[in-house]
């Protein structure tokens, strides 16, 4: 039961207390990026390869900022959940 113990720490951070994440967010929040959730959860590929190409037009046309394919949609999905009119809002 011990050796259990020895891998969590003894003082948990607190609410407070956050990391910033390689994108400028906060890592608590997101411990999954919204892109690897959203790619993970469609098992075709024909599907996948459908969907990616639509949400790339998508984020072109709608001027979301990012260097990648991968923080476009990121920033899209971190962007809705704080702005109230939504992400284009």
């Amino acid at each position: 039961m011990s050796n259990n113990q020895d891998n969590f720490s003894e003082n948990p951070p607190n609410k407070g207390d956050s990391q910033q994440d390689a994108n400028g967010g906060n890592a608590d929040e997101y411990p999954i990026e919204p892109f690897t959730i959203f790619d993970y959860s469609i098992r075709s590929v024909q599907t996948k390869d459908s969907y990616f190409r639509r949400l790339r037009t998508f984020l072109q046309y709608s001027g979301i900022e990012g260097e990648s394919f991968r923080d476009k949609c990121n920033n899209f999905a971190i962007k809705g959940q704080k702005t109230l009119n939504g992400p284009l809002g």
